[in-house]
């Protein structure tokens, strides 16, 4: 399954490019940001939102799927 990034800050403009009728998946890093992506991609009519609570930091623990130690500097404001 392709998956997109999305920053937060780019949502608004790139949510055209987004398929409604396909499940949306939103994570960031500790799920403040996703909280409000979800929120945002709701309110324009995406029904198949799944947030997931907690953000990465909460799956990676639990997570068999290969992952980096690396941390976006944006992650950490």
């Amino acid at each position: 399954v392709p998956s997109v990034f999305v920053s937060l800050n780019t949502l608004e403009e790139k949510m055209n490019t987004l398929d409604k009728d396909k499940t949306q998946v939103v994570y960031c890093a500790g799920g403040y940001r996703s909280m409000i992506a979800a929120s945002m991609l709701r309110a324009q009519g995406f029904l198949k939102v799944v947030d997931v609570v907690g953000g990465f930091q909460a799956i990676a623990p639990v997570t068999t799927v290969d992952k980096t130690t690396f941390v976006c500097p944006t992650s950490l404001l």
